[in-house]
């Protein structure tokens, strides 16, 4: 488990982030798009210019300089050019208890006809952040199918070689406003720096934001990198939602890497006539020659809405032959096709695993079927094995699939027990297409994929009896206190981290003896609830 290194890297990374919040305000300054006033950066009534903040001369540790501690108010409404890039540019940054902070004024728009690939705001340095406050916002006015641009490779906030950044409560729309099932060039991987993008920057935060109508709506593209969190975001009307991936070949990402508490859904506007997107909610990857990412954590998401008609997955663990990827933890998400269409299904299952031990614990996942008679039109699974091996499935409910999960090609599991497969076409299917329709010749799965000796002793296929909001509906629920308790797996260890296993999606907690409830929702418990991540303090690294 290397639970003493686990935390270790936890509480570094919360010592780092913690520093981002410490609001040490040395000096405010305030820019407009054009000077106003006496032309002195005191307030907005006398705001610098744009040209003030990106003059490299104007940074530095004099008291009228932008340096550590410094906040920048940005006032107004900012007109960009079409194709600006990088319009807003740090030309410094902070420290680990003093960040440079660029905070939107109450009303301040960043607005370009569309933007370009270093996008309206480039961090370039250390311990730097970027503030939306209450409504700030990014967007652009002409840029997709229909419209007067059709520019795919935008993005509105970029952190490149930016460690110890943190980019947090903004609204970004509209970088490019796709129509389904057209025949419209732009195509999420060329968009795929992302709304918000981070470039080999460790210690990276990204939080709080809005984005949607957008390629991809957040990435970290890793080179040597440690420890990143994106949490509390909501994406939609976008191709991909969040990835964390690699850049070349050789790269690696170690730490606390997690992705949770975003609301991602409605992937369905980036379908394309030729079936070019293959929408994915959340991706780890790690596909070039030598790379590496394990020990990633995907937890507490709601992951929603029309997939479209060319989805993938909604949670997609990627490896190639030659790199290394798994050890993943995928737990207490909640992941919901609500197209009402049985064409509209992720070709992949709502899980797509293709690493080594990933551990998929307490989802809710929910297909579209019409009657256990008339499943979906495909053979989609719940959770799709290929090629990913020594999956762990555990204290899932599958529920309205044509299969609860899958194997294919040279995919295993390891374990799987504890979960609930509920009017499915099927509960399972191997790599050689051999279905399992019932549990006890499920249980006698011993090959081709499936966990050697007995697997799914304690699995049901019983009525969840899930509520509109995806809880369990009281004692006669089959996924009430049915599941394995799994406390000695996140017992001490980081919250944010895996530690929040000990806790279902709402915070509560689960039991530290007693069977926990099979799902996201722990509702046969009322204890507790989870800690919050850290804020306001204020803390040196040596």
């Amino acid at each position: 488990m290397n639970g003493p290194r686990n935390l270790v890297l936890a509480v570094m990374f919360v010592i780092l982030a913690s520093g981002f919040s410490a609001a040490a305000t040395a000096a405010n300054i305030y820019i407009a798009q054009n000077a106003a006033g006496g032309n002195t950066g005191a307030d907005c009534a006398d705001a610098f210019a744009v040209s003030w903040f990106n003059s490299s001369a104007n940074w530095g540790s004099g008291a009228a300089q932008i340096g550590p501690g410094v906040t920048v108010h940005l006032c107004g409404t900012f007109n960009a050019p079409a194709g600006a890039s990088g319009y807003l540019t740090f030309q410094g940054g902070g420290n680990s208890s003093s960040p440079v902070t660029l905070l939107f004024e109450s009303g301040a728009v960043l607005t370009a006809p569309y933007w370009g690939g270093n996008g309206a705001i480039l961090g370039t340095s250390n311990y730097t952040l970027v503030d939306g406050g209450t409504n700030g916002l990014i967007t652009a006015t002409a840029n997709g199918t229909g419209l007067a641009n059709q520019v795919s490779n935008t993005t509105a906030v970029v952190m490149y070689n930016a460690s110890n950044s943190e980019v947090r409560n903004l609204t970004i729309t509209n970088l490019y406003v796709h129509s389904a099932n057209l025949s419209d060039t732009a195509d999420g991987t060329q968009g795929a720096r992302g709304a918000i993008y981070f470039y080999n920057a460790s210690n990276g935060l990204v939080h709080g934001n809005t984005i949607h109508d957008t390629g991809t709506c957040i990435r970290l593209g890793y080179s040597t990198n440690s420890n990143f969190q994106a949490y509390g975001n909501t994406c939609y009307n976008i191709n991909w939602g969040i990835i964390v991936g690699d850049n070349g070949g050789g790269d690696s990402l170690t730490g606390l890497v997690a992705v949770y508490n975003n609301d991602i859904h409605d992937f369905a506007p980036w379908d394309q006539t030729d079936n070019f997107n293959h929408h994915d909610g959340i991706y780890f990857f790690a596909t070039n020659t030598g790379s590496s990412f394990s020990g990633g954590l995907i937890y507490n998401n709601f992951i929603h809405g029309d997939p479209g008609e060319y989805t993938n997955t909604f949670i997609f663990t990627s490896d190639d032959p030659s790199h290394t990827c798994g050890g993943h933890y995928i737990f207490n998400n909640v992941l919901v096709n609500t197209s009402g269409t049985t064409n509209d299904t992720p070709a992949n299952g709502l899980v797509q695993d293709w690493c080594v031990g990933d551990f998929v614990y307490n989802n809710t996942m929910l297909g579209i079927m019409q009657s256990s008679t008339n499943p979906e039109n495909n053979s989609n699974p719940g959770m799709n094995v290929n090629p990913g091996t020594n999956i762990t499935i555990e204290n899932d409910i599958l529920e309205l699939f044509r299969n609860g999960w899958g194997i294919g090609g040279s995919g295993s599991i390891s374990a799987s027990d504890y979960n609930d497969y509920y009017n499915n076409g099927d509960l399972a299917w191997d790599r050689t297409n051999t279905a399992y329709h019932t549990l006890s010749s499920l249980q006698g799965c011993h090959s081709n994929g499936c966990p050697a000796g007995t697997h799914d002793t304690n699995s049901a296929a019983g009525d969840p009896l899930l509520t509109g909001t995806y809880h369990l509906t009281g004692a006669s629920s089959a996924a009430w206190q049915t599941g394995k308790n799994l406390y000695s797996v996140c017992n001490g260890q980081p919250n944010p981290g895996l530690g929040a296993l000990c806790y279902d999606k709402a915070g509560v907690q689960r039991p530290s003896t007693a069977n926990w409830d099979m799902g996201a929702y722990e509702d046969s418990s009322a204890s507790g609830a989870a800690p919050s991540p850290p804020t306001g303090l204020n803390a040196q690294v040596q």
